[in-house]
């Protein structure tokens, strides 16, 4: 997904997000930080819908995400872009949501059918330091 938190040379970086224009012009300081990670969540998010549209729906039988990846995956599972079984290990759901990025995701697997989550396996330790 060329995505990084620190490392500016990948393109979807949070850093390099920061230190975009569109960053510094278009929104208040307060929201910076939040408004780089959406900005790389949903460029992250293009990425995958990219390569699943491209592939075909034939070409993968389960979709798996770890941390990042497994919020990228709920957003590609939220928006119906993939509807075959996935696995998300750890997604970074409320670290995104701190920062008002992922709401509406949230509601929208909240909403799913109870088939369509039974399609869905989330594994999360309450250990986690990283990702509570």
């Amino acid at each position: 997904m060329a995505m990084s938190l620190w490392n500016p040379t990948k393109r979807n970086s949070v850093v390099l997000g920061l230190l975009s224009p569109r960053a510094m012009l278009t929104r208040w300081p307060s929201q910076w930080i939040g408004g780089a990670l959406a900005d790389s969540f949903e460029a992250c998010v293009d990425v995958q819908r990219t390569a699943l549209r491209d592939a075909g729906p034939a070409a993968f039988d389960v979709l798996i995400g770890s941390s990042w990846g497994g919020a990228v995956a709920a957003a590609l599972i939220a928006e119906g872009a993939w509807t075959g079984p996935a696995v998300m290990l750890c997604p970074a759901l409320s670290e995104l949501r701190r920062h008002g990025a992922i709401e509406a995701i949230v509601d929208q697997i909240a909403a799913l059918p109870a088939e369509r989550k039974a399609q869905c396996l989330i594994v999360h330790g309450d250990a986690d330091e990283t990702i509570p």
